[in-house]
């Protein structure tokens, strides 16, 4: 009988190494994917990315403009 189940624990040892090897495997894959996909994200959004440095460029100058706004004094008014 002990020889039955040492049998199955040594079957249970290599179907663990079996599946460990296949999840790791796969993981693998999966990390090696990474590098090209950041390079096709960073292709995809450099056209975008100088609109939307140019759309933040303006929001600047016209944050700029309001702030200069706000304090210069009205026309008229006691302030100057």
């Amino acid at each position: 009988m002990g020889d039955r189940l040492t049998d199955k624990l040594d079957h249970v040892d290599a179907v663990f190494k079996r599946i460990h090897a296949k999840v790791e495997a796969r993981a693998d894959a999966l990390i090696a994917r990474e590098g090209g996909l950041m390079d096709k994200i960073e292709k995809a959004f450099a056209p975008r990315e100088a609109m939307l440095d140019q759309r933040a460029a303006d929001l600047d100058k016209l944050e700029a403009s309001l702030t200069q706004m706000a304090n210069d004094p009205l026309p008229g008014s006691n302030n100057g």
